[in-house]
């Protein structure tokens, strides 16, 4: 009886800390080896609008921001060099101003590497 406690419990637990570290980390999102993207490693700013990028699968580019209009929509706030330079990467993702602004990941990754978009991104027509 006590084995079977011990062993209920135990599985219990690593059951526990299982999902908590699953639900933590950002997964590549693929289908079926197709169309997929990488969450970004490591971003430096290079000049106005270009950004060097690494993703986590080890491809890396340059992302010129000019491809999103920075001087227009909510984007504008990016026109200036130093709001520029003030980024961050929060989970993977190219972020602005306290992560109110960013570009989804799987857009960045297609534009940096060249690899098409993921099946469920919706085009625009």
């Amino acid at each position: 009886m006590i084995v079977k406690m011990f062993i209920f419990f135990s599985l219990l637990i690593l059951g526990i800390n299982d999902m908590c570290v699953k639900k933590n980390l950002p997964k590549k999102i693929e289908n079926n080896n197709m169309n997929s993207y990488s969450y970004l490693r490591i971003v430096k700013f290079l000049d106005y609008n270009q950004f060097h990028c690494v993703f986590e699968n080890g491809e890396t580019g340059i992302f010129d921001l000019s491809l999103f209009n920075p001087k227009e929509g909510v984007f504008s706030y990016l026109e200036s060099k130093e709001n520029q330079k003030n980024f961050s990467i929060e989970n993977g993702i190219l972020t602005w101003n306290g992560g109110l602004l960013d570009i989804a990941p799987e857009n960045l990754y297609h534009v940096v590497t060249g690899k098409s978009l993921p099946y469920w991104v919706e085009k625009v027509k």
